[in-house]
């Protein structure tokens, strides 16, 4: 198979070490052959079928580990956007979005920005926000934590994928929209704390606070 990782990079992915998921996971166009190929990491699932915005499938994804890690290459074309329907382990079936496939959250200003103390606007960058990209909505998620090993997310109504962005920084795109989410973050296997996203917000919010949820997304 093309475009296939070195077993120590895999490992990285897998055991939630690598420096810049982004870079492995999700959509990708190898720029010698052009030739696209999808990457996916979902521990649970037992199969994975990647579907197209036009509901055709484009193909069954390879199972690369046993422990989750999927690929399929699909020749020589453009990136294109598409959904994943997977078999869980129990057998049951469902479409989910792959985060991985959309654009991080913080670029290479913010992050400089950041490490130097000098961003104006980290409100707007750091914490839980609503958006939308290609057409999809959801909560992007990021944090700044320059002594943290690696941060995951964790929500209360789904499940949510780690994106290492940077060693010091990291971002996710997860669909669909919760209203409450925290972050583990482990300085080394034998140590995790859990977190508020925004500094200025607890977890959970106060009872004379409104939260929006949205019942339906495309």
């Amino acid at each position: 198979m093309e475009n296939l990782l070195s077993d120590a990079e895999m490992e990285a992915v897998i055991d939630g070490d690598h420096g810049n998921v982004f870079a492995v996971l999700g959509i990708h166009r190898d720029k010698g052959s052009k030739n696209v190929f999808i990457r996916a990491f979902q521990p649970h699932a037992k199969s994975i079928e990647v579907i197209g915005r036009d509901g055709v499938s484009r193909g069954m994804m390879n199972r690369l580990d046993e422990r989750g890690f999927f690929q399929i290459n699909l020749g020589a074309g453009d990136n294109f956007s598409y959904r994943f329907k997977i078999e869980n382990d129990r057998g049951e079936f469902y479409e989910a979005e792959d985060t991985y496939r959309f654009r991080p959250t913080l670029g290479d200003i913010d992050v400089y920005l950041l490490g130097e103390g000098s961003h104006l606007e980290m409100y707007r960058k750091l914490g839980a926000h609503v958006c939308e990209q290609d057409g999809v909505k959801g909560v992007s998620f990021a944090v700044w934590a320059p002594n943290a090993k690696r941060v995951s997310v964790v929500g209360t109504a789904a499940p949510a994928s780690c994106a290492n962005i940077r060693p010091a920084a990291c971002g996710t795109f997860s669909s669909p929209v919760w209203a409450r989410a925290k972050f583990t973050n482990t300085k080394s296997k034998r140590s995790r704390t859990i977190f508020s996203p925004n500094p200025t917000r607890s977890a959970f919010m106060p009872k004379n606070v409104r939260i929006t949820r949205r019942s339906s997304m495309t």
